[in-house]
């Protein structure tokens, strides 16, 4: 079975979450949804130039966003679960080992997606994440 392998991007300066039309590994990644700017950029070690349409977004360095991975899993909603993502389990939850109501965090450590809380972390894949519900990110939603 394939992974799908997707990515979402917090822009720091603008505070909004984008979504990454293309990534450069060593220079950063085109972000559609912010002020739109410059419409490519240069490669230090070869002649290719990458464009794209700067009406919708721009390219943007890595020190001004943080990359969110998407983990290849929906909630319960059918809604992409991506690192940052709060999480909380539904009352009628038949999981004993978390709280109802509880929230809980994606996070990648130790080379897995997990859920965090105050108290433990747990193996995305461990767990069924399909009884989870995405109630928003660590981001638009540092209160939760």
């Amino acid at each position: 079975m394939k992974r799908q392998i997707e990515f979402k991007a917090w822009h720091i300066e603008e505070k909004k979450m984008c979504e990454v039309s293309i990534i450069n590994l060593s220079k950063g990644a085109f972000l559609i949804g912010v002020k739109p700017g410059p419409d490519s950029f240069d490669e230090e070690d070869s002649e290719e130039e990458f464009n794209q349409t700067p009406q919708n977004g721009r390219f943007c360095y890595f020190d001004e966003f943080e990359l969110l991975q998407f983990t290849g899993l929906p909630d319960k909603n059918g809604v992409k679960v991506f690192e940052g993502d709060q999480l909380r389990l539904p009352i009628l939850s038949t999981l004993e080992e978390f709280k109802h109501n509880e929230i809980l965090t994606v996070v990648f450590k130790n080379a897995a997606f997990c859920l965090v809380n105050e108290r433990r972390s747990m193996l995305l894949s461990g767990v069924h994440i399909y009884e989870f519900e995405v109630i928003g990110n660590i981001h638009d939603n540092p209160e939760l």
